[in-house]
Formats: C-alpha cells, structure tokens, sequence
C-alpha cells in the first residue's frame, strides 16, 4: 500500500473520530428536570445516519482517489517501460555512436591522407592552371585571329550571296525574255506559214490571172482577127455569129420571171456532214447554183451556211465530208476554198461534165456588170425575188450596195438578207449578198486559203485558210455578219 493512501486512511479515521466525540459536560440529573429518553435516542439516531452518510462519502471519494490512484500509477510503470525501452535505445545509439566514432577515426585517417593527397593534386593543378592560362592566352589570340578571319570570309560570302542573287535575278529576266521571244518566234513562225501559204496562194492567183491575160490576149487577137475577116466579107461575118449573138445577150435584159425560172430550174443541194470534238455531229444542207469563168465551174456558198464560218464556231472540227446532189448524180466534193475577193463566199469545184450531162444550165459571170442599174435579187431559198436597184460604194471597192427595200409585185415589199444571190438583167450572175446590205461582185474564182475534203480532211489547214480569210477580211473593213 502506498504511502498516499496510508495518508487518506489516517484522515478518515481521524474525521470519524472527530465526529463522534463529545466535549461539553454532561449535567448531573435531577429527578424533576431529567430528558426524555425518546428525544435523545432521535438525536442519537440522527448523528448516527449522518455519520454513515460521511462514511460513504469518504468510502466514495477513497474509492475515486484509489481508482485515479491505480490509473497513474499505471502510467507510470508504462513511463517506467517507456525509459527502459528508451534506455535500451540509448544503448544501442551508444553502442552504434561508438561505432561511428571509430568509423570517424578511420575516415579521419583516410582524410587526412586524401587531404595530402588533395594538395598535391591542388598543387598540381595549380601548374596545370598556369598552363592552361598561358594555353588560354594563346587560344584567344587564335580566337581573335580566327574571328576576324570568318568575319572576312562573311563578307566574302555575303558578297558572294548578293553576287548569286544578282546573277538568279539575271537568269530569271533572261528566261522572261526568252518565253517572250520564243512567243514572239512563234509568232513569226506562224505569221511566216500565213505569208508562206499567202505568197503560194498569189503565185497560184499569179499563174490564173497569166492563164486568163494569154486567155483574153488569144481572144482579143481572135476579135482582131474576126473584125478584120468581118471588113472582108460576109463570109467571115457569118464564122462571128455567135459571137454577135453573145454581144446581144449581153445588151438584150431578160424579164425578170425568166431569170428566176431558169435559177430555179438549175439548182443543186449541197450536203455538208461536220464531226466536233467531244463526239458532236451536225449536218449542213443549202441549195446552190453553178457558176463558171469560162475555165472552171463551181458551186457557191455563204460560209454561215456551212461548217467553215469565220467567228470561230469551226475551231472544234474534226473532220468534214461533202456531197453534191447534181439531179440523179451524187458528186463528192473534194476541197473548198475561201474566194479572195470576200471570204465569206466559199466556192467548191466542180465536175462540168457531171454538171452538163445532167442538163444542168451553168451561169456565167456578168462580164459588164454595170450595164444597167437594176438587178434582179433571189432568195437562196426561193422565198422571194424581186428587181433591186444599186449603187457603188466609193469606200468598198468590188461591192455594191442594195436598195433597203425591194418590191415585187408577187411578193410584195420584202428586204435583202445574207445569202440573197444578185444576177444582172441579161442573166449572168452578179454576186452574193454577205450581209443585209453589200453585194460582192464575183468577178474571178482565186483563192484566199483552200480546205482538203474528206479522207484529206486536216484541221489545221483549216485554221491557216481561216487565218488568212479573216485578215482578208478585216482588210476589208467589214463586219463579219
């Protein structure tokens, strides 16, 4: 038992002792004034419930005091556990300290010659510092050196760079120059090919018109020649009856019913079948008569009424064949060309025999063209016919131009268009009306470019006589219509 509770126990007994002590005097009884027994055993009673309230109390608070008791002394024998484990613990760190401390020693030997060791190396170093230094010195120098070296060779090279840069600029205007004259070669090489095919086309014109000078020289010689025969005698006048008859004709107008019945008589159909890129076909059909200079005959066409027009709408073509319905006979048509005298007048060589054995009546050229001041002007498609009036234009050399309104007692007021055909009066044939106001006179059959037909078909010899017949044509300060 601890001395604490010792202590506790000591004072409760002397509390109780205390409480049951009395110390007044007790008083001697009479026999008059005595107590009542039954109040002093209440009062006795009493003290003795209180003092056993007491006990209990103190019981109580003892049995608390010895419980807290119990409970610290537990906390200390842990407290006393807690120093023996932590001093177990001081004397395995003292143990462990030991070993350290010897470690120590040891590494402090080690230290100590790593330490002589380290100054020596120091030492060394310090050599090796000074020639590194002087080392150093020298690098800088080089570096210095070095450095004023690659600046000279920076400016070199920039140099250089601004030299390259000049000489790409110049190889680039260079190459500018030589698509602009290699453009301009084309060009030259092209516009040589239209002079090439123009000079060709003159020569052939050239050879046609000595052809036609011998022709009229010989013929003029054969007039010389009648008209000296026709001094002498009725018999040479006689041979030159024809000829006189022509003359006739040619003074003699025709009525105009004639005119038209005769061109309607003696009309073909033309046929023109055009392949385009892209697979597209088109079939050209027009009616047409045949003409003929006294050499050659032809069949004549505005190019609007077949695949050779001249805005362009021909570029596509592939390939173009051509048939002509002469009566009962069929006649290919071999090659085209543009006439010289107006491009939009294509004309087509032809067969005369084939034409003649048909019975077909063949128109001449009106050889004075100016004989009288009318003309009789058909519809290419037999729409109308009537007698035209028409005047020459002093700024368009080879054309005449038509009266705006033509009256025909049949068909009453109607107006000149594209494709009309102008005959003169004796018959012969005029022109052709290439828009709504000029006739072009058709005086000869020379070619301004010529187009292969058929098997022969090549479209790039289409676009160089397209070429030339469109400069032709702009020679002529005309719209095309």
């Amino acid at each position: 038992m601890s001395k604490a509770l010792l202590l506790i126990l000591a004072d409760f007994l002397l509390i109780s002792m205390l409480a049951l002590a009395r110390f007044d005097q007790p008083e001697e009884a009479t026999p008059a004034e005595s107590p009542e027994p039954a109040v002093e055993n209440e009062e006795t009673a009493a003290e003795k419930e209180d003092l056993i309230d007491v006990l209990k109390l103190s019981l109580q608070i003892e049995e608390d005091q010895r419980e807290a008791l119990n409970i610290a002394l537990l906390e200390q024998e842990k407290a006393a556990q807690k120093l023996a484990a932590e001093k177990g613990d001081l004397e395995k760190d003292k143990s462990e300290l030991l070993d350290t401390q010897k470690l120590l020693e040891l590494e402090k030997t080690d230290l100590a010659g790593s330490f002589e060791q380290t100054r020596q190396e120091l030492a060394a170093a310090e050599k090796e510092k000074g020639n590194l230094v002087e080392n150093l010195i020298t690098t800088r120098e080089a570096a210095a050196a070095e450095k004023e070296r690659v600046r000279f060779l920076q400016e070199q090279l920039q140099s250089r760079d601004e030299e390259l840069t000049e000489a790409a600029e110049k190889i680039t205007e260079t190459e500018r120059q030589r698509r602009v004259v290699e453009g301009q070669v084309q060009q030259l090489s092209t516009e040589l090919q239209i002079k090439d095919t123009e000079k060709r086309i003159l020569e052939e014109n050239l050879l046609a018109a000595r052809t036609e000078i011998e022709t009229v020289r010989v013929e003029k010689e054969t007039i010389q020649k009648q008209t000296d025969q026709l001094v002498q005698g009725v018999s040479v006048l006689a041979q030159s009856s024809t000829a006189i008859q022509e003359e006739i004709r040619q003074i003699q107008p025709l009525s105009l019913n004639v005119i038209f019945d005769s061109f309607k008589n003696n009309r073909a159909v033309a046929r023109f079948d055009a392949d385009f890129t892209g697979g597209r076909n088109r079939l050209y059909q027009a009616k047409t008569i045949f003409l003929t200079d006294g050499i050659e005959t032809y069949a004549v066409f505005h190019t609007r009424d077949t695949p050779f027009r001249l805005t362009g709408q021909s570029a596509n073509l592939q390939n173009v064949s051509g048939t002509l319905y002469v009566g009962k006979t069929r006649l290919p048509m071999s090659e085209a060309g543009f006439l010289a005298t107006d491009p939009r007048v294509l004309a087509i060589p032809v067969d005369a025999e084939v034409v003649k054995n048909e019975g077909i009546e063949v128109f001449p050229l009106a050889l004075e063209p100016l004989r009288f001041p009318e003309a009789v002007l058909i519809d290419s498609e037999e729409g109308y016919y009537g007698v035209s009036s028409f005047k020459l234009d002093p700024r368009m050399e080879g054309y005449f131009r038509m009266q705006n309104k033509v009256f025909s007692r049949i068909f009453g007021e109607f107006s000149p268009s594209r494709s009309d055909l102008v005959f003169a009066q004796t018959g012969d044939f005029l022109g052709l009306m290439v828009n709504n106001q000029y006739c072009i006179l058709v005086d000869s059959f020379y070619f301004a470019g010529r187009i292969p037909l058929g098997a022969n078909f090549s479209a790039q010899e289409v676009e160089e006589a397209q070429a030339i017949a469109r400069r032709l044509l702009g020679r002529r300060a005309l719209e095309l219509q």
